[in-house]
């Protein structure tokens, strides 16, 4: 019997398999993303979304982003506040980013902090029932919880490549399981009460 993969043993090898896809791969993918997301966003129709700028070799988030403007949408980036409190931050194409309290570009703090209709969340490694990995810090895991506490629920969407599936994950009480999982070859949506 193999030993149960652990949460940084199965973050470690999807960063991995992610890593191993070229630029071209990556760019290639991340368009069907968008485009896999724009149908959600028309399902969905929100008024706004919280949307994260990509990372070294996540999914391009831009052409997310390009859709929800063009359709009118308030499109929010998040903005880490301290190491571990992120706001959102109204945000359009163009408008000033300054380093937040992890260096990442993020809006400036005079910048209206919003609650997104629709969510979009990074994601490291997923499985087939709404479990994500992230990073491993929790950020957004405690940023959804407090939006909750203050009667905000908005559904939350994964994107990540397909090479991202991993078999099940654990799911500890503080994970919070995904609405959508977008990829460049399926949407997945799970069922919740919300």
């Amino acid at each position: 019997m193999s030993p149960a993969l652990t949460k940084p043993m199965l973050r470690a090898a999807a960063a991995a398999r992610r890593e191993a896809l070229t630029a071209a791969e990556r760019a290639i993918a991340s368009a069907f993303i968008a485009r896999n997301v724009e149908a959600v966003l028309r399902e969905t129709r929100p008024q706004s979304i919280g949307v994260y700028r990509a990372y070294d070799s996540e999914a391009d988030t831009m052409g997310i982003m390009a859709a929800a403007e063009a359709d009118g949408m308030r499109v929010a980036l998040p903005a880490m506040v301290d190491p571990d409190l992120v706001h959102f931050r109204s945000y359009r194409s163009g408008d000033p980013l300054v380093p937040d309290a992890l260096a990442i570009l993020a809006p400036p703090d005079v910048t209206p902090v919003i609650d997104p209709e629709l969510l979009i969340v990074p994601v490291t490694a997923f499985d087939r029932s709404g479990a994500r990995l992230g990073k491993g810090r929790g950020v957004y895991d405690r940023a959804i919880a407090a939006a909750r506490a203050r009667g905000v629920r908005p559904p939350l969407v994964g994107i990540a490549f397909s090479v991202q599936e991993s078999p099940a994950i654990p799911v500890e009480p503080h994970d919070i399981r995904l609405d959508w999982i977008v990829t460049e070859t399926e949407t997945l949506r799970f069922a919740r009460g919300r």
